[in-house]
């Protein structure tokens, strides 16, 4: 399951993985979340990914799905922060890498607050 945060006035997202992922948490979750901020702030600036409690993906598609998303969207994000276990925060970004040029950083479980100073460095340009 993916529960996904929008920040009321900056474009971050933050999307937070529960349990095993399936396809329709893309597509019915994280591309709405996701259009809103396009149509709101001109693009995602920031993702952020908090896979503490992430278990897998489910089905086959899941993972096809969570890559389509990241090629709908991946040119307007422009910074991914990922805060998990370090098996997950190696795996995720590696992915995340193939398809988005966004900087891609890696946070501990205990590293939360070094995470949201990196993501309000955010740079601006190309958003609204």
């Amino acid at each position: 399951m993916l529960q996904v945060r929008l920040h009321p006035r900056h474009a971050v997202m933050r999307v937070r993985f529960v349990d095993k992922l399936q396809a329709s948490d893309f597509t019915l979750v994280a591309v709405p979340a996701a259009q809103r901020l396009l149509e709101r702030d001109g693009g995602t600036g920031a993702m952020i990914l908090d896979l503490r409690r992430f278990t897998g993906w489910g089905e086959l598609g899941t993972l096809t799905a969570q890559i389509a998303f990241l090629r709908r969207f991946s040119r307007s994000i422009v910074r991914v922060a990922v805060l998990g276990p370090p098996g997950w925060a190696g795996a995720v970004p590696a992915i995340t890498r193939l398809f988005v040029v966004a900087e891609v950083r890696c946070f501990a479980p205990g590293e939360a607050r070094k995470l949201l100073a990196w993501v309000r460095q955010l740079p601006v340009s190309g958003l609204r």
